[in-house]
């Protein structure tokens, strides 16, 4: 059996002081995101979230028809497989969950911590093998907006990330010790990590990679790779014979035509990357003085600056390379200057520390990384946190590779310890600020409800998001419509004189100025009391999707909220 790139073991005994046992480090790594999570658990639906819960639903009343039944989704009525470009895995457990529990926030969010903690679970385990402080770097992957926001959700992206990590240890110990039943195990769970999220698929070439350079020769293990190719393809059977859609390339096909139709700038989602990159690994700019040298951060620091300044006509080179039409302001231009220097400071420490070690886990982690920028930058059809969350455990582990020699024992220093806490302040503020934005939804449809039962009047809307979800579940009936087609007819066919329509935020500019026979009746706005938003269009916050904001969250005063309700008088 090969030893780890790190004995941790041995250095632990080096400490002279006394250390945290293997399984109170298990305990804590698996326990920390779920106690820092447990205040969010009744967190209302929030972006997609109801897109999995509708999905968890219908398994409910038909465990063989995930995907048999539409939804008003924005304005038209479709297929949810043209909405829900993902595969059913997690909508099943939230269906175990909804049958047992009810379909309620507070029970589907704390059956959704278990991925949580097994995910930092998983994290310390193989962070033991590849890092001489495991413990520190679950910590630098756990205490990141990324992780937290992700794992306050219902989607798709921390059960994604807990079966990626877990396969990744698994098959470097099977890989040791030659065991079967660890390549096995490890190779199920590259096919539950593709049944949770199409990228998942990713496992099978970087494991593959990994393998041929570490074993210099093809045995068995080759083999093992034909249980995650049956589950995909057994998946694309089923999704063919029951719905005549092959799922996985119909997404990769979403994916690309978004990309290729769009008319962004050719640097804008590599610009955009490094941004969001920032943003989601946020905390960890308090550990890069240790890592690199006042000089480079200093120069790297000054770049950024450089590319923010609006040098050219109130333009900055950065708005050039983002292909943005309007000036930023000052602190957009500041927020952008940040966080593109903490994403590439991370990312060239990242790189730095891979190539001291020229082996085939340096290789691991660094096919990890970029790898997962490369997807968020050229494949996915846009550029989000989420889809940089499944490197945070590489990130983590290769940046403990470079921390000061003293620092590295299971028991974090004084010096670790402070950034730590510093670090979970500032995650908790960010989630904090997304449950504030989720909250919105639900209250607006709680007064929009009520607002109709006054008037006697019947309800529609024009929806998106969580709020979609509530305004659904209150009784109001979608208005579906094409864009493009004349509102009045539509208007007509639906809605009978004096019903009234309640326009989510996302779509007010549709009704700023509300067509013909409409009149104004009520305005929800809504602050954000955190001062912190991650997901506003109006305030170029996009967590959750650059197509909504270029900047992964706003911190500081911005507008409300707002939420229309409109009169059809005829």
């Amino acid at each position: 059996m090969t030893t780890p790139s790190f004995d941790a073991e041995s250095l632990e005994r080096r400490s002279a002081r006394p250390q945290l046992s293997f399984r109170g480090s298990c305990i804590i790594a698996f326990l920390v995101p779920i106690l820092l999570l447990l205040p969010f658990v009744n967190k209302p639906f929030h972006a997609d979230d109801h897109v999995f819960v509708w999905v968890a639903q219908q398994i409910a009343k038909d465990p063989l028809d995930f995907f048999g039944f539409d939804v008003d989704y924005g304005y038209a009525k479709v297929p949810i497989h043209e909405v829900n470009h993902n595969p059913p895995g997690v909508p099943y457990f939230l269906a175990l969950l909804g049958a047992a529990g009810g379909w309620n926030e507070v029970p589907l969010h704390l059956g959704m911590l278990l991925f949580t903690g097994l995910a930092g679970l998983g994290i310390y385990l193989l962070a033991r093998d590849l890092s001489p402080a495991p413990l520190h770097a679950t910590f630098m992957a756990v205490l990141t907006p990324v992780f937290l926001v992700s794992a306050s959700s219902l989607m798709t992206d921390v059960p994604l990330l807990a079966c990626y990590v877990w396969s990744i240890y698994l098959w470097r110990r099977g890989l040791d010790a030659d065991k079967g039943w660890y390549l096995a195990g490890a190779a199920l769970l590259m096919g539950a990590a593709y049944l949770c999220k199409y990228y998942g698929v990713t496992l099978l070439p970087l494991l593959f990679a990994y393998s041929v350079l570490r074993k210099r020769s093809l045995g068995r293990w080759p083999l093992y790779f034909l249980i995650p190719a049956a589950c995909i393809a057994g998946y694309e059977i089923i999704t063919y014979v029951s719905y005549g859609i092959t799922t996985f390339s119909d997404a990769a096909g979403v994916a690309l035509a978004s990309k290729w139709r769009s008319e962004e700038a050719g640097a804008t989602r590599w610009v955009l990357a490094l941004v969001f990159a920032g943003g989601s690994f946020l905390p960890l700019v308090l550990y890069l003085r240790p890592l690199a040298a006042w000089r480079w951060l200093a120069a790297g620091a000054g770049v950024a600056a450089l590319l923010a300044l609006p040098l050219i006509e109130g333009f900055s080179p950065l708005q050039l390379l983002l292909g943005t039409t309007e000036p930023y302001t000052w602190p957009e231009l500041l927020m952008f200057a940040l966080l593109l220097f903490i994403g590439a400071a991370i990312l060239a420490v990242s790189a730095r520390e891979l190539l001291r070690q020229r082996d085939a886990d340096a290789a691991l982690l660094a096919l990890w990384i970029f790898g997962s920028v490369l997807f968020a930058a050229a494949i996915n059809h846009y550029v989000s946190a989420r889809t940089l969350l499944p490197m945070a455990p590489a990130i983590g582990i290769v940046l403990t590779r470079g921390l000061p020699v003293g620092s590295r024992c299971a028991m974090p220093k004084r010096w670790f310890r402070w950034r730590s806490f510093a670090a979970a302040a500032l995650c908790l503020w960010i989630v904090a600020g997304d449950y504030e934005a989720a909250e919105h939804g639900k209250r607006a449809v709680r007064e929009a409800a009520a607002l109709a039962r006054d008037e006697a009047a019947p309800l529609y809307h024009v929806a998106f998001w969580g709020f979609e979800y509530y305004v659904t579940e209150a009784g109001s009936t979608p208005f579906s419509f094409e864009p493009t087609e004349n509102y009045g007819d539509a208007i007509i066919a639906q809605m009978p004189r004096g019903a009234l329509l309640v326009v989510h935020s996302h779509g007010a500019e549709t009704w700023k100025s509300p067509p013909g026979g409409f009149e104004d009746v009520a305005r929800f706005s809504y602050p954000f009391h955190t001062r912190l938003i991650t997901f506003h269009a109006v305030s170029d916050a996009g967590f959750y999707s650059h197509k909504i904001g270029y900047l992964p969250f706003r911190i500081g005063s911005q507008g409300p909220e707002e939420f229309l309700v409109l009169r059809w008088t005829g």
